[in-house]
């Protein structure tokens, strides 16, 4: 017989967000497509990749769309936070991706992630850098005339998830998930660049 049963307690919000994070993000290949999809909902007309260790040590994504405004950075990392619906109609009136604001949250919850964002209303850029779910900085950046678009750099991904890696599939079987899914999301796309390493 059991002198004392294990107590039940409430998990700590970061540890609920990895947990989810497992889900939505389970291989290098889903985080670039949700990214992708994000750059095709914001009008890119070019993107580029890159990847290195087949998107474990880096997924860096550039694209020329439309941009975030200074203002709904942070936001656009927080879980359930999306620019796609306002009401419960909406959700049969979808003409985008992805639309329920859990991908960004997801990826920076599992990675050391950097955003910097360039759009044509804001006079400045902005950047934000967030590592395992916790946002270490958030400023602005120089902005060139007429430069607009996205850069997501993600780096060290499942660092504080190790037990994902098990889940990774041989460096071939991941790189070949991996350009399939950029060549056959980005082909709306005028230019596109994939350089992996």
């Amino acid at each position: 017989m059991l002198s004392s049963l294990p107590k039940i307690g409430l998990l700590p919000e970061h540890l609920i967000d990895q947990i989810k994070a497992g889900e939505v993000i389970e291989r290098p290949g889903n985080l670039i497509k949700e990214i992708i999809e994000n750059s095709i909902d914001a009008g890119s007309k070019r993107l580029e990749l890159t990847l290195k260790n087949n998107g474990l040590d880096l997924i860096n994504l550039k694209d020329n769309g439309h941009g975030i405004s200074s203002a709904d950075l942070p936001l656009a990392f927080s879980r359930h936070a999306t620019s796609k619906i306002n009401r419960f109609e909406d959700l049969y009136q979808l003409h985008s991706f992805g639309f329920r604001g859990e991908a960004l949250a997801s990826i920076s919850a599992i990675s050391k992630l950097q955003c910097v964002t360039f759009n044509d209303v804001d006079q400045e850029g902005a950047e934000i850098r967030i590592e395992g779910g916790l946002t270490t900085y958030v400023g602005k950046r120089l902005k060139n005339p007429g430069q607009r678009g996205t850069e997501i750099n993600v780096q060290d991904l499942f660092f504080n998830t190790p037990a994902r890696l098990k889940f990774i599939q041989s460096q071939q079987s991941e790189k070949t998930f991996s350009k399939r899914l950029f060549f056959h999301l980005s082909w709306p796309i005028l230019r596109l660049n994939l350089l992996l390493s």
